[in-house]
């Protein structure tokens, strides 16, 4: 039975370009998207300090990773963390441990906006995936070419 040498070629081709653009997707979803996306708040969340919530508002914060925090008001704000008075201000920056639990409360004396910014690190898992199919695709690529140079 005679087999034609250019089938296998084209697929094993087809399957690398596949692994190579799922791997690309997925290093851009664990690098860029993932930090964004904290359970329950998102890439941050917007805060409001007036006599509706007696110029006070609380953050519960559970961190599965490494947590960036970035705190910036508009006016002066008391930060307390875990029942620590930790800063006065209008900018703060924070990094919280992997599995920890932390409680923010704002307080302030006059009416503040302000916004969190979170960030999540990226588990090491998801790098190793995205970055192992992509090096799979490639090395396929390059394994095929050179296999069907040597056979011509």
């Amino acid at each position: 039975m005679n087999l034609n040498k250019k089938y296998p070629t084209k697929f094993i081709y087809g399957i690398s370009i596949c692994l190579i653009f799922i791997g690309s997707i997925s290093i851009g979803y664990s690098y860029f998207m993932h930090p964004s996306l904290v359970p329950m708040y998102g890439g941050g969340e917007r805060f409001y300090l007036d006599n509706y919530n007696n110029f006070t508002d609380q953050f519960p914060f559970i961190a599965d990773t490494r947590l960036h925090i970035i705190m910036d008001a508009n006016d002066t704000v008391q930060i307390s963390i875990n029942n620590e008075n930790v800063f006065n201000g209008t900018y703060y920056e924070v990094d919280i441990e992997p599995n920890m639990e932390v409680l923010m409360i704002l307080k302030s004396i006059s009416p503040v906006n302000g916004r969190f910014t979170l960030r999540q690190d990226t588990p090491l898992y998801m790098g190793i995936f995205s970055i192992g199919l992509l090096l799979i695709g490639v090395i396929s690529i390059f394994m095929n070419f050179y296999s069907s140079k040597k056979i011509q």
